[in-house]
């Protein structure tokens, strides 16, 4: 009798940890807050997922969170110019497109989450690469300017 629940013990626990998969996810930021009425704990981020690749096509498995394009902007617009800013959340790169015919230097300014400028410069390339792989993982703003008028971009980064 006792080998029998053991036996039975033994089968129970290997099932059960072999179907004990969780949820992965790569967080840019999160909390948990207590009173006396209980707990409450988020993350927000990417969750992971996995895409196969095959002769006949692709398949992606997991959740997904779509990418965030946030125009931050209210009160100014650049005139015949519109840009393209992907991936967002980003790992390590994003891309800046750059559609209009102009030939006038865009200006940037890359804000953390404090306001503090940690980059600036410009481009005249119509697709440009920013790299976020030396930041810490958070929510930046992105302000692009050009003849005196500007738009802004809330980017996120994850690890």
């Amino acid at each position: 009798m006792k080998k029998t629940k053991l036996a039975i013990a033994s089968v129970l626990y290997i099932l059960l940890s072999d179907c004990s998969i969780a949820q992965e996810s790569i967080n840019s930021s999160g909390n948990t807050t207590n009173n006396t009425s209980g707990n409450v704990s988020y993350s927000v981020g990417q969750p992971f997922y996995i895409e196969s690749k095959g002769n006949n096509g692709s398949s992606t498995n997991g959740v997904q969170q779509t990418y965030l394009i946030s125009d931050v902007s209210t009160t100014e617009i650049i005139p015949n110019i519109s840009f393209n800013i992907f991936p967002n959340p980003t790992i390590d790169l994003v891309t800046i497109q750059v559609n209009s015919s102009t030939q006038d230097p865009i200006f940037y300014e890359l804000f953390d989450e404090t306001g503090r400028i940690i980059e600036k410069g410009s481009f005249i390339e119509k697709e440009n690469k920013m790299s976020f792989i030396n930041y810490v993982n958070g929510n930046y703003l992105l302000k692009l300017k050009s003849n005196g008028k500007s738009k802004s971009y809330n980017i996120i980064k994850t690890k």
